[in-house]
């Protein structure tokens, strides 16, 4: 799967599972994605997922390459 083809929904699901609050928005999730495919990262560093929610973030990051490359 190509990361402009990896829903919000579906990384939204994978991080409930392993979190008890969930704090990653839609914007977020679209900077992200963005930030991945251009390689900028400023508008990301200005989140408050990155800001405040230091290991969600990775977490996100994670579940993102994971569902790119296909593993459970």
């Amino acid at each position: 799967m190509e990361l402009n083809q990896i829903t919000y929904k579906q990384v939204i699901q994978r991080l409930r599972k392993e979190r008890a609050k969930v704090h990653l928005t839609k914007k977020e999730f679209s900077l992200i994605i963005t930030a991945m495919l251009t390689g900028n990262w400023n508008e990301v560093f200005k989140t408050k997922i990155y800001q405040k929610y230091g290991g969600e973030y990775c977490q996100t990051q994670l579940i993102i390459c994971q569902i790119e490359c296909n593993i459970e």
